[in-house]
């Protein structure tokens, strides 16, 4: 009767040994769960600051080559304007006396 006694206490000592460990990996990989979660959001806002970021350099760039179109259309209609002027001006003719 002792040594089946023995045997039922050795047997419920190694469940519940099985048990404790099952409820460590159990918990164990909820905190490396949580760990990637964590991991994974932060990779998030990096690349949404860094899309942000980008955007708002788009933006700036748009806005520069607008001017700078608006500018050259400028420059360019100032030239033209010129080149006729000069279209316009009676031509010179050189004599050369001998």
């Amino acid at each position: 009767m002792q040594a089946l006694e023995a045997q039922l206490a050795e047997q419920r000592q190694l469940h519940e040994d099985e048990i404790t460990a099952l409820r460590q990996d159990r918990e164990l990989q909820r905190a490396e769960r949580i760990a990637e979660r964590q991991k994974q959001q932060h990779t998030s806002e990096e690349l949404a600051a860094q899309l942000e970021a980008a955007r708002d350099q788009i933006g700036k760039l748009a806005s520069e080559l607008v001017r700078t179109k608006k500018q050259h259309v400028g420059v360019e209609a100032a030239w033209l304007s010129e080149r006729e002027a000069l279209f316009k001006v009676p031509k010179v003719s050189f004599c050369f006396h001998s």
